[in-house]
């Protein structure tokens, strides 16, 4: 979903509300802060973020509005949690060696956005520094966020 633009998402949604049988659930697990939840951050980092933002081909902030989303699409019973994920000691050098690869795999998106591949690639080169940065916070919220389709399951009946 967080790939998806506000006019496509709610079309998935519904969808995916419409293809439920009645009494059925859907879970939704999805990252809310990804590159975001970063601190401290400077300048470059902050423009790199403001770059991403401002695109509308991806929503790196969709965990938090998932629930809205879900009772706008018509789900009941909808429910959610956050679950953190905190990179520190080896989780953090960890995810540095992962977010090298998914942002060198993003970079003609990021080259896109930005305009041109040398500022791309210093903006994704600030980014991974701020990785090193001693005492540094990275974390991410995990939302798990289900929505019911209410409604009764039909039954077969069998006459003899």
């Amino acid at each position: 979903l967080q790939h998806l633009n506000p006019q496509n998402r709610e079309k998935a949604l519904a969808q995916m509300f419409r293809c439920l049988k009645p009494g059925g659930i859907l879970y939704v697990i999805d990252i809310d802060g990804f590159l975001y939840n970063l601190f401290p951050q400077n300048e470059d980092v902050q423009k790199f973020l403001g770059f991403v933002e401002g695109s509308d081909v991806i929503d790196l902030k969709i965990g938090r509005k998932l629930p809205f989303l879900f009772r706008a699409a018509g789900f009941s019973n909808t429910t959610w949690k956050v679950e953190t994920i905190e990179c520190r000691d080896s989780w953090l050098k960890d995810e540095q060696y992962f977010l090298t690869q998914r942002l060198e795999n993003a970079m003609p998106f990021f080259e896109k956005i930005v305009g041109d591949k040398k500022t791309a690639q210093r903006l994704v080169n600030q980014y991974l520094a701020a990785l090193d940065v001693p005492g540094v916070v990275l974390f991410y919220n995990k939302f798990i966020v289900t929505g019911q389709k209410l409604g009764s399951q039909k039954t077969l009946s069998v006459v003899k």
